[in-house]
């Protein structure tokens, strides 16, 4: 049996970022060490919005002029024939206006900050949130090559955070180095999850990743969870399978009697941890 992970992601150099002005319950959470925020407005958005704003004042003041000019000329039975039109234009062109710059401020307002104790996360548009990382059980990331006509035009990261208690917490771009900020995660979350977890496996315990499970005896995925014509819910043991592999999103099972697994990475916490104690369940 061959475990092929894939690549392996290496963090980068954490760098300190010091607080101006700290609460009691960022002060709890230790020494920032970074901090991810939503893709700021650029020359190109501030146009965008500029132009979004010019036409609202020139359908605006074109309406206003068209009535007064009808009221000058002809009286104020013609006001709402001639002026209608661009004064509905001015509503709908507001509307679009205040949609657009409501959703840059929310995609700006955004913000993931590590600290050495935990995490603090405003993703909505007003909530914030404070995590330790004793409060989270798992990790997981998803890499997407969006391509037109086979040629790849954007890439996308999206990673997921499992707390013990709660809803899982998506963090989707767009958010500054989010390749890194995964990596932070994960730099940050995997030792103090690895020796818990391997010393269970030793002890003989089932572990659940996600749809996945393992034991020292073998592996196992939740019934529903792959192609149908993948085995059941049992474990199967570790002899019975061929390859353990990363392939295009998907952690890919493949057992000596041509049956496969394939389930998103996305939503298996702790991948690397996985494919560490499937090495180590191998190997005994």
């Amino acid at each position: 049996m061959t475990i092929m992970p894939g690549k392996e992601t290496t963090p980068s150099q954490l760098a300190h970022v010091p607080a101006s002005s700290r609460s009691p319950e960022e002060a709890r959470l230790g020494r920032l060490l970074a901090v991810h925020r939503g893709v700021q407005p650029g020359l190109g958005n501030a146009l965008l919005l500029l132009v979004s704003g010019l036409i609202v004042l020139l359908s605006l003041g074109y309406g206003f002029w068209r009535a007064i000019s009808a009221y000058v000329q002809d009286g104020s039975v013609t006001v709402d024939f001639w002026s209608s039109f661009w004064l509905t234009l001015t509503v709908l062109a507001l509307a679009c206006f205040l949609v657009l710059a409501g959703y840059r401020l929310y995609r700006w307002r955004r913000f993931v900050a590590v600290y050495k104790q935990g995490l603090r996360l405003r993703l909505g548009f007003f909530r914030s949130q404070t995590l330790k990382w004793r409060d989270l059980a798992g990790v997981s990331s998803i890499v997407i090559q969006e391509r037109f006509l086979h040629l790849p035009i954007n890439t996308t990261h999206r990673a997921i955070l499992f707390p013990h208690r709660g809803r899982p917490i998506q963090i989707r771009g767009p958010l500054q180095e989010m390749p890194t900020l995964i990596a932070r995660l994960k730099a940050n979350l995997y030792p103090r999850l690895l020796p818990g977890l391997r010393e269970a496996f030793n002890a003989g315990a089932r572990l659940c990743f996600g749809p996945i499970s393992i034991q020292r005896q073998g592996i196992g995925l939740q019934s529903g969870q792959a192609h149908p014509s993948s085995p059941s819910s049992d474990l199967v043991p570790w002899g019975e399978v061929a390859v353990i592999d990363v392939q295009t999103g998907c952690l890919v099972v493949k057992l000596r009697d041509g049956k496969t697994w394939r389930v998103p990475v996305i939503k298996i916490p702790n991948l690397e941890i996985l494919l560490e104690l499937a090495h180590q369940g191998v190997q005994s």
